[in-house]
């Protein structure tokens, strides 16, 4: 399902050729990169289109939530590519599923590489990676110390009522 928008003949290397998709394909968004991407599978000219019938996931219009409803019976490294962006963008230098496999072999230690999956991505993929490790998903937090209030001056904890006298737009 990987869109390819910068020819093989450019005159880029493999990993920027990747990055370059990923980029393009970020900024077209997700309805466009999914309208050119549908009329191929459509017709059955997709060479992917066998593989995602497997992948019901691999659409990136779901939400996490629901992707993870479909993936929930599925091995590790199936729940971690469910959990990415589903663009196959190559932002991170992989596709989602060898990117998941990468995670789940320990090969790949950064879980915060899915662009499009953003912040929401990478905390379920350390939720699944600490899963997959046996280690507890979340480590507790101890209280912040309750801070003494400052009797006089100023400062972050201690702020000084003060008067707007005028606003101007730079």
């Amino acid at each position: 399902m990987r869109e390819i928008f910068i020819p093989e003949s450019a005159p880029f290397s493999t990993e920027q050729r990747a990055w370059l998709n990923g980029f393009i394909a970020g900024m077209l968004g997700a309805e466009q990169a999914l309208s050119t991407v549908a009329a191929p599978a459509a017709t059955g000219a997709h060479p992917g289109a066998a593989a995602q019938d497997d992948l019901p996931w691999h659409d990136p219009t779901l939400a996490l939530d629901e992707r993870m409803k479909l993936a929930a019976d599925r091995a590790i490294p199936l729940r971690l590519m469910a959990a990415m962006g589903q663009l196959d963008c190559g932002q991170c230098g992989y596709e989602c599923r060898s990117y998941a496999a990468a995670i789940a072999d320990g090969a790949e230690t950064d879980l915060g590489k899915c662009v499009p999956g953003g912040r929401e991505t990478a905390k379920k993929l350390k939720e699944l990676a600490a899963l997959a490790s046996g280690a507890p998903a979340r480590k507790p937090v101890a209280a912040p110390a309750k801070k003494e209030p400052v009797e006089h001056g100023y400062g972050r904890d201690a702020p000084v009522a003060a008067r707007l006298k005028s606003s101007l737009r730079i």
